[in-house]
């Protein structure tokens, strides 16, 4: 994981992604929803960083879903 973001998501293509990615479930634990690598979205940003919050040691600057 390089970071999270909802900027550029309306409401109702929220409400899509959910069920899409429900529907693609693996497996459930307390915090996560593994799911099939099934689905692709472009996200852009500004630039990269070090992060001690992510496992890969990155983090997006302003990410944001472009399509």
């Amino acid at each position: 994981m390089l970071g999270k973001t909802f900027k550029g998501l309306t409401d109702r293509t929220l409400v899509w992604q959910t069920g899409e990615l429900l529907a693609r479930e693996t497996g459930r634990d307390a915090r996560t929803v593994p799911v099939r690598p099934e689905l692709a979205v472009e996200v852009a940003f500004d630039g990269l960083r070090r992060s001690p919050r992510h496992p890969t040691g990155l983090a997006l600057r302003f990410a944001r879903v472009v399509r």
